[in-house]
């Protein structure tokens, strides 16, 4: 019985930091993680703001909890990459980007222009995000190089770099930007584009 208790207990703890976590990444989205409070994010959660604290200091450590959830699903796909050909490597690779940046644009362009704005934001956002995944991307570029799956390249951090930036890019031209055109190309043609163009090539050369 003791048993019992203590794992609904934790799974209720669970349950909790879990919806704190999605409150706080609506908040964020909404009104922007500068603006954002505790208070703010309880609301959203429809919790007392004591409740938050009892997991979390400050935003800045429910912030540093989302990136570092975002870290390990990035870590998560690569492992998945690595056993792949690149073909089909890289079409995972721009179906999971695709899918998740397309439910988070709002919040993605926020964060990025707050990063542009904010230096310890843009340290947290930028050293602890994006610096480790383009680094998870130069080493399955090289690793799948060494292989022979892919020709070799003048610079892989720059050819990651390009990689790397198109879901954010698209999804941002894509979501945001008032083009038909954009409006009417689906995410799967998008990602057929890039795989194909991937594969083999642009030239007939």
């Amino acid at each position: 019985m003791v048993h019992l208790t203590r794992a609904v207990n934790k799974n209720m703890k669970v349950e909790k930091k879990e919806l704190i976590l999605k409150a706080s990444l609506d908040t964020f989205s909404k009104i922007g993680f500068a603006k954002a409070t505790m208070r703010k994010i309880a609301e959203t959660a429809d919790i007392a703001v004591g409740t938050i604290y009892i997991y979390f200091k400050n935003k800045d450590e429910i912030l540093q909890e989302l990136v570092n959830r975002h870290n390990e699903e990035y870590k998560k796909l690569f492992e998945k990459m690595s056993v792949l050909k690149p073909e089909k490597a890289f079409r995972l690779f721009y179906e999971e980007r695709f899918a998740a940046m397309a439910k988070l644009h709002n919040l993605t362009n926020l964060f990025t222009f707050e990063a542009s704005q904010d230096k310890k934001f843009r340290n947290t956002l930028y050293k602890k995000t994006f610096e480790k995944l383009n680094n998870l991307m130069v080493e399955y570029l090289e690793a799948s190089i060494k292989k022979g799956e892919i020709r070799k390249v003048k610079n892989t951090a720059a050819l990651s770099a390009v990689i790397m930036s198109l879901p954010p890019t698209l999804v941002s031209w894509k979501e945001c930007l008032f083009s038909k055109q954009l409006k009417e190309l689906t995410y799967a043609q998008l990602v057929d584009t890039i795989s194909d163009l991937m594969h083999n090539g642009l030239t007939h050369v």
